[in-house]
């Protein structure tokens, strides 16, 4: 992904992939959000909406995602809430809240609530490996 528009659609990986998801973050920060699973839709709501309140108020739980973490997901969390990342908000966003940043055209994150916000770089990498549990295969 590039150009800072990082946006993922909450989702959950196929449960065929197996009981284990990793994802290991490269290149910029940002902030993937879990969400429960039979709630709106990600796609079909209004995506300015979202990225300033999320999918789920009240219900998400950020999880800040430096380079080079690495997220698991498994058990509930792998298939009881769905993984996504919000389209993002810019500066003049984050000043309507009091949220003193720089002016320019970097796309922010936010990580628990708009003021705590993450700095987007241009772009962004992501490695998923998937699999199952040895008691799953035999």
């Amino acid at each position: 992904r590039h150009q800072g528009f990082f946006r993922l659609d909450p989702h959950v990986d196929p449960i065929s992939d197996g009981g284990n998801v990793f994802i290991l973050g490269f290149c910029s920060p940002t902030v993937m959000s879990l969400t429960p699973v039979g709630g709106a839709m990600g796609s079909l709501m209004n995506q300015r909406a979202v990225s300033t309140k999320s999918w789920a108020a009240k219900e998400d739980i950020d999880v800040l995602m430096e380079p080079r973490t690495l997220c698991h997901l498994h058990g509930d969390a792998r298939q009881l809430l769905n993984h996504g990342i919000r389209m993002g908000v810019d500066a003049a966003q984050l000043k309507k809240q009091g949220v003193n940043v720089p002016d320019n055209a970097s796309l922010y994150d936010w990580w628990g609530g708009m003021t705590s916000p993450v700095q987007r770089s241009p772009m962004r990498l992501s490695v998923v490996l998937a699999f199952a549990d040895v008691d799953e295969i035999f």
